[in-house]
């Protein structure tokens, strides 16, 4: 009986998690599985999280205002680089 418990619990949470939830979460990890912690948009166009470099720029911003890391010029003018704190990895654990 605490199996199926368990598992009606385990599925119920991931029913709530709302698409934007599920995109936070994979946008996430991709940044903590990059070396160093930096990510270009084009990075995550071809990891099929942002469909557009607007989209992923967005995203990228939205991981700075969270207190996440900070955006860093690139060597093109328009040409931006997200770069996560030191302990993203921790961090990244509170959210699941």
């Amino acid at each position: 009986m605490k199996y199926f418990k368990n598992h009606v619990r385990r599925a119920l949470g991931r029913m709530k998690v709302s698409g934007d939830g599920k995109l936070l979460g994979r946008l996430l990890s991709f940044v903590v599985n990059t070396p160093a912690f930096r990510v270009w948009p084009r990075a995550l166009i071809a990891a099929q999280i942002a469909g557009t470099a607007e989209e992923a720029k967005a995203l990228l911003q939205r991981l700075a205002g969270m207190g996440l890391g900070e955006m860093l010029p690139g060597k093109r003018k328009d040409e931006i680089i997200f770069q996560g704190r030191p302990d993203l990895d921790e961090v990244a654990k509170q959210f699941g």
